[in-house]
C-alpha cells in the first residue's frame, strides 16, 4: 500500500517534468514564429512604403510645384518630375542639396521612421539620404525615367538597422 504512493508520486513527477518541457518547447516555437510573422509584416509595410514614395517622386512635381526655389520650411512634398517620369534637372539638383536636415527630407518624401538612400543613374549620378552603415533590413524600389533626353535608372532603398 505504501509503494502505491510513491509510484504514484514518481508518475505525477516524470509526467509534470514532461509537461513543462513541452510548454517550453511550445512557447518557444510560438514565439519565433510571432517574431518572423512581424518581422515579414514589417518589410511588407517598407515595401509599399518604397513604392509609393519613388512613384511620387518620379511622377508628380511635388507641392508647391516650385518647390525647388523654396526654403525646406516652405516644401510640402518632394517631386521630380515635370511630367510622368520625366524628370526636371533643377529638382533633381534641389533634392540632392536639399536646404533642410535629413529628417526634414524623410518627412518630404513620405518614408516615415524608416531610413532611405536614393541614387540616380543616368546622363549624370547623384544621391540623398544615408546608405546604411551597417546590417539592415532593405527594400529596394526602382523605376526607368527620361532625363535630358536620356534613360536614367532611379534607385530608393528603405531600410531599418538592427
Amino acid at each position: 500500500m505504501f509503494s502505491k504512493g510513491q509510484a504514484l508520486i514518481v508518475d505525477f513527477s516524470i509526467a509534470l517534468m514532461l509537461f513543462i518541457i513541452m510548454w517550453i518547447f511550445i512557447s518557444t516555437e510560438f514565439n519565433s514564429q510571432f517574431s518572423d510573422s512581424l518581422k515579414a509584416s514589417e518589410i511588407d509595410s517598407m515595401h509599399l512604403k518604397a513604392d509609393y514614395a519613388l512613384e511620387t517622386l518620379v511622377k508628380t512635381q511635388g507641392s508647391p510645384s516650385n518647390w525647388e526655389a523654396l526654403g525646406a520650411a516652405d516644401v510640402n512634398s518632394i517631386g521630380l518630375a515635370y511630367a510622368d517620369r520625366d524628370i526636371s534637372e533643377q529638382k533633381l539638383t534641389s533634392f540632392v542639396n536639399f536646404s533642410g536636415s535629413y529628417d526634414e527630407l524623410k518627412e518630404k518624401i513620405g518614408v516615415g521612421e524608416t531610413d532611405f538612400y536614393f541614387t540616380f543613374e543616368g546622363n549624370v549620378n547623384a544621391s540623398a539620404g544615408l546608405p546604411p552603415g551597417g546590417d539592415a533590413d532593405r527594400v529596394i524600389a526602382q523605376r526607368i525615367v527620361t532625363y535630358n533626353g536620356g534613360i536614367a535608372i532611379v534607385t530608393l532603398m528603405l531600410y531599418r538597422l538592427h
